[in-house]
């Protein structure tokens, strides 16, 4: 079980985010997604300062240690990387040389049972990344059958999403799914085991949509793109780091059109934009892969700002 005192998380594509902000040496460095602590480490290491956010207490509790040994190099902020110009302000901040985020979760928090993120283990269906808000238990007891439907097939393409919200309306009818257990067993239902057969729990989708439902995740991705480019530096870079296939498509979509220059209507340049891509999109490698499998579906996008 991970606690507060230790993490287990091993940070993915960081070889690839240190590759693409370069020399980090007095670098002022937004890590909104703190998580193990793994990319501020490696920023602190390389000489940065620090301004590290995270919604979980428990994380920023086990940050401290670091803090302790990189005195006045790392501040912590509770709360959400959606409300980036406020930390800023907060924090005394004015602009960052780079704003990262890794919008995957926490191995911390898929191991600690108490959190209900994951079907390896049986504990209580919260999955909420802070403290507040609905759990995952009240949104199965409380959600219509189209709206948990729609929950699983938007936030994770699942083709049975239209039974499996039925599935469970008939169950809580009778009794509330409360446990990862009770949900995996109910999802069992839907998709019986079948032996031998190499591929992933369909559990595993079906808890990331419920996941990304609970902490409102991809609104929270799209409010804080506009405030992350608003505060680049000339030269500082906006490093994402996507996990499935919404959250990846957002943020290519959105770092192409900041990208676009503004021509007239006859397709002359107006005005030069004043964002690239230095990179089309970073993936893992083979290495990484077999050396962290959760690092199998991660992506890294990248927008540098170029001119004010």
């Amino acid at each position: 079980m991970a606690d507060a005192g230790k993490t287990v998380h091993i940070p993915v594509l960081l070889a690839g985010v240190l590759a693409q902000l370069g020399d980090l040496k007095n670098k002022k460095i937004v890590d909104g997604t703190f998580g193990g602590g793994g990319y501020s480490t490696a920023f602190l290491e390389a000489g940065a300062h620090v301004l590290a956010i995270d919604r979980d207490t428990v994380a920023l509790e086990r940050g401290k240690k670091i803090q302790e040994k990189y005195q006045g190099k790392l501040s912590l902020s509770h709360g959400s990387f959606a409300d980036l110009n406020e930390i800023l302000k907060k924090n005394g901040w004015d602009g960052a040389d780079a704003i990262v985020l890794d919008l995957g979760i926490s191995s911390d928090q898929l191991d600690t049972a108490e959190r209900g993120f994951g079907y390896q283990n049986d504990g209580p269906l919260d999955m909420r990344m802070g403290n507040t808000g609905s759990t995952a238990a009240n949104i199965l007891a409380t959600a219509s059958e189209h709206e948990l439907a729609s929950i699983f097939k938007n936030y994770g393409d699942e083709p049975k999403a239209k039974p499996l919200a039925k599935k469970i309306v008939q169950q809580r009818k009778e009794q509330p799914v409360t446990t990862t257990r009770e949900f995996l067993e109910l999802i069992e239902q839907v998709y019986p085991p079948r032996q031998g057969l190499n591929r992933r729990h369909p559990a595993q989708r079906i808890f990331q949509a419920l996941r990304i439902a609970v902490n409102d995740e991809l609104k929270a991705v799209e409010e804080v793109v506009p405030q992350a480019i608003e505060n680049l530096n000339v030269g500082g870079k906006f490093c994402v780091v996507t996990f499935h296939s919404l959250e990846d498509r957002f943020i290519k979509n959105a770092m192409r059109d900041i990208c676009q220059s503004e021509l007239d209507n006859v397709g002359r340049l107006v005005k030069q934009a004043n964002f690239r891509q230095p990179v089309k999109k970073v993936v893992p490698t083979q290495e990484e892969v077999e050396n962290n499998p959760r690092a199998r579906s991660a992506t890294l996008r990248v927008l540098e700002r170029v001119s004010s």
